[in-house]
């Protein structure tokens, strides 16, 4: 399912109880940047299907930090991330 801002709001305001894994649904790819802005230090450019680990969501902005597997930190948008279940 697309993860969208309302359900954001609902489970991820705070830091989530459990992780919550998601894949990046972008094509070609996203960017995983220094801070939740469009104008944030690109720190990496994340593949379609890469799976990462949502930590915190901030609240009106629409950004998830996130860690990757191989332990990078940093946000993606939300709009481009789908939850697995």
């Amino acid at each position: 399912m697309e993860i969208n801002k309302d359900s954001l709001v609902a489970n991820l305001s705070s830091p989530p109880e459990a992780p919550v894994k998601l894949k990046v649904s972008a094509k070609p790819g996203l960017c995983l940047r220094k801070a939740p802005s469009t104008n944030a230090t690109v720190l990496e450019v994340l593949g379609t299907g890469i799976a990462v680990t949502a930590t915190s969501y901030t609240p009106g902005e629409e950004w998830i930090f996130v860690t990757t597997k191989d332990g990078s930190t940093g946000y993606v948008k939300a709009a481009f991330v789908k939850e697995v279940k």
